[in-house]
């Protein structure tokens, strides 16, 4: 398995920090998860979980409480209007705004030191023109106050270009693999016609479609074709309000294919 290899990288075992990338659903989480488990269990220090977004926040804090209520440790979220108390946590999982929050209070409070690990999930964020300034201002706190690189930052991602600059500012061995766990193939449509990576026509839409049916880019045909299969579909959009049209759109077209 990657994840055994992953961990086995250069120094990881003994504290090192660690940058790695994975395709999605690869099992990236896996690794941060046995390295928070060692951190908390074994090394009795905090660990900080890093995410991206408010829901994910909400679904990791969650996920993360059984696991180690195991061990009897604390699992806290903070995000929104939260306050970024340093009190009363073992595993503190935050967004990237009270993530910086908490170092802050950490390094005032004097209590830094017993953090051991902070995780950064979706660690291509960093080049977010709008939020990633957040994280970089953060992991520089952390270098900064850490100079003998006492704690171990782990940054994984599934797109992260420029990963070799990242590790190497952290001081981190890199780890990256192509693993999935279901083979990805890719398709294009292009006018009535989808093509693989190649440019070859493997199939075609029809021209004439059913009376009343609304689908301009054969969303909704692509779509039935596929869950006639049995299979199930992911379609992503652009918004939040083009997710809201597009689903109506597919339900509305679907009873009319049916």
């Amino acid at each position: 398995e990657w994840q055994a290899e992953c961990l086995s990288a250069e120094g990881v075992d003994q504290g090192k920090s660690l940058v790695y990338c994975a395709p999605t659903s690869g099992g990236k989480t896996l690794v941060s998860e046995i390295l928070m488990i060692k951190t908390v269990y074994h090394k009795k220090k905090r660990v900080m979980f890093v995410l991206p977004f408010v829901s994910v926040v909400t679904e990791k804090t969650s996920d993360l409480t059984p696991l180690f209520k195991a061990i009897r440790a604390k699992v806290v979220g903070f995000h929104g209007g939260m306050t970024s108390s340093t009190k009363k946590w073992d595993v503190a999982v935050c967004t990237m705004e009270k993530g910086n929050s908490l170092v802050n209070r950490l390094i005032e409070e004097k209590e830094m030191d017993q953090v051991g690990l902070v995780v950064i999930d979706e660690a291509h964020m960093l080049g977010d023109p709008s939020r990633g300034y957040l994280l970089e201002l953060m992991l520089t706190k952390i270098l900064f106050y850490d100079p003998s690189r006492q704690i171990q930052i782990v940054g994984m991602s599934a797109t992260l270009p420029n990963v070799s600059q990242v590790a190497s500012w952290l001081g981190a061995s890199l780890y990256q693999t192509t693993f999935r766990p279901v083979p990805l193939k890719e398709f294009v449509k292009h006018d009535l016609t989808i093509r693989d990576s190649e440019w070859n026509i493997v199939s075609t839409i029809p021209k004439s479609l059913p009376k009343g049916l609304q689908d301009p880019d054969h969303v909704s045909i692509l779509t039935y074709e596929v869950i006639n299969d049995g299979k199930s579909v992911l379609i992503f959009c652009g918004s939040k309000k083009h997710c809201e049209t597009c689903a109506q759109a597919v339900a509305k077209n679907f009873a009319i294919l049916e």
